[in-house]
């Protein structure tokens, strides 16, 4: 919960946001529903139901195949409906960060997905807890120091820290007395 109230802290009143898969960009939506007039786009039908909520929000949500259980769309309509916008910023996760700084995810298609919604935002927020870093996933998808932002809730190792420390990246620590 305190990687998302800093992640919704960073996004003002009247920004669009694209918004990935996953149950910490979940969170993150939950912690922007006292914003107002923000432009959500997500393919996520929970964020989408979520952010619905506000009445001063306007909520777009892509087309595609349900992947069940998650509420996640997958498929080229999503990456179409991501390559339309260009939104001020998006929310994302990833499956793991390995220790060289990539981005690993489970699913070819999240991937590519995650990919255009980076692609096609001026401010990019990483959202992730501490087990991430050093996870293992089969699917390459960027590197962190592609991030403007990357949110946790503990200092990551070493190896992270100089590769963001090395880029145009900012490290955010939320520690969880920050509730």
């Amino acid at each position: 919960r305190a990687i998302a109230k800093h992640a919704a802290k960073l996004i003002p009143n009247g920004s669009s946001i694209s918004l990935g898969i996953g149950t910490t960009p979940e969170m993150v939506m939950r912690a922007l529903l006292r914003h107002k007039d923000l432009k959500i786009y997500t393919n996520n039908l929970i964020i989408a139901q979520t952010a619905s909520a506000n009445s001063t929000f306007e909520v777009n949500c892509s087309g595609g195949r349900i992947r069940s259980g998650d509420f996640d769309m997958l498929g080229s309509p999503v990456e179409s409906f991501f390559s339309s916008y260009m939104t001020d910023f998006s929310v994302f996760g990833v499956g793991g960060v390995d220790m060289d700084g990539v981005l690993l995810d489970f699913d070819d298609e999240e991937v590519q997905i995650r990919r255009v919604i980076l692609n096609n935002s001026r401010e990019s927020l990483l959202v992730l807890d501490h087990e991430k870093f050093g996870r293992s996933a089969h699917v390459r998808g960027g590197q962190i120091q592609d991030v403007s932002k990357v949110i946790c809730d503990q200092k990551p190792p070493n190896e992270i820290c100089k590769i963001l420390n090395d880029s145009e990246s900012e490290l955010i620590i939320c520690e969880k007395d920050e509730l």
